[in-house]
């Protein structure tokens, strides 16, 4: 019984602790506001940003493995096909670019949520 209490008070300290980070990375959110559109083309960072959050929407709801793409950092055709593949389930435009509607979707449903995150805030464009 005491290590089942320890086991739950390890997990809610973990949680916590994330919560924490969480809120701390998008303290500073306001930094994204603004942030140039990420399009087919582009390469770098931003666009690893994108790809990261393509694929964990992908493995949580979008529709599985067989969407994964690689984290490269580079706008190509695979990452064009998803992106507006998500803008289409989430009734935006599916026109491939990132702006801030489909930027500001991917941030607080893929990105903000996880611990490597919080990191694109500063890169990802979304409207507030």
């Amino acid at each position: 019984m005491r290590q089942k209490a320890k086991s739950v008070l390890r997990g809610a300290t973990v949680a916590f602790s994330a919560a924490l980070l969480v809120a701390a990375g998008t303290a500073s959110a306001s930094a994204k506001v603004g942030a140039p559109y990420i399009r087919y083309g582009n390469s770098g960072f931003n666009v690893q940003c994108v790809q990261y959050a393509l694929n964990h929407w992908n493995s949580v709801q979008g529709g599985g493995s067989s969407h994964l793409i690689s984290v490269d950092g580079q706008f190509g055709n695979n990452t064009l096909t998803e992106v507006k593949r998500y803008q289409s389930a989430f009734g935006l435009d599916p026109d491939g670019v990132v702006g801030p509607a489909t930027g500001g979707r991917m941030y607080w449903a893929w990105i903000a949520g996880d611990l490597d995150g919080p990191a694109c805030y500063q890169v990802m464009p979304t409207q507030s």
